[in-house]
């Protein structure tokens, strides 16, 4: 009933506050696509309670994603945590969720470069200082030791932590190389870099 109210209100005038209500009240009744769907609208309204808008809408994301997760639609669920997490990336349960899916779906990229492995991640030497975003091989990192937390054996995800750890001892040669030849600031690149590929190799910190 508050919905066909909401709807003849927007006939009449259609004011964002109204949209954002008429969400509300589809989240109540757990139609998560029809209040994804009001939750967007606003935001094509103008940039008001923006933040808020985005925050509501990565719930209704997550939510819709933990239903189809109980009913195990795992690719169905992925997108809906993906989804998520491209809202607000800072919300690191978004991320797990999703490799909750992947295990699930035994869909782990087998290469770290894979764009839907981290959104992004490169294994790769970095270019100039500042050339890469900051940390995305250290969560690479991060979400491979969850994927084996749950489940120990995964083949993919032991081969991408292998790869990552002989990458990170590549790095690691190349910045002795290069500050027994004087180049401190190319060295500490390198060790940085060999630190993002494994951060729990004590011995690349000493070194930096």
């Amino acid at each position: 009933e508050a919905i066909i109210c909401y709807t003849k209100a927007i006939g009449l005038d259609p004011q964002r506050v109204l949209y954002e209500q008429r969400a509300e009240a589809f989240l109540q009744l757990c139609d998560f696509q029809s209040a994804a769907l009001n939750f967007r609208k606003v935001l094509t309204l103008g940039p008001a309670r923006e933040q808020h808008c985005l925050a509501r809408l990565a719930l209704v994301l997550d939510l819709q994603g933990r239903c189809l997760l109980d009913q195990e639609l795992y690719s169905e669920a992925l997108e809906a945590f993906t989804r998520a997490a491209e809202l607000q990336p800072h919300r690191r349960v978004f991320r797990r969720r999703s490799i909750l899916c992947l295990a699930a779906l035994n869909k782990f990229p087998e290469d770290p470069g894979c764009s839907s492995w981290r959104w992004g991640t490169q294994v790769e030497a970095p270019g100039p200082e500042g050339s890469r975003p900051p940390g995305q091989l250290s969560l690479c990192h991060q979400d491979i030791q969850w994927a084996l937390e749950l489940d120990p054996q995964h083949g993919a995800a032991q081969a991408l932590r292998q790869r990552l750890q002989r990458r990170g001892l590549e790095a690691k040669a190349e910045a002795v190389s290069k500050a027994l030849c004087g180049d401190l600031r190319g060295a500490l690149l390198r060790i940085s870099f060999a630190i993002e590929t494994n951060p729990s190799a004590a011995e690349f910190f000493t070194l930096r």
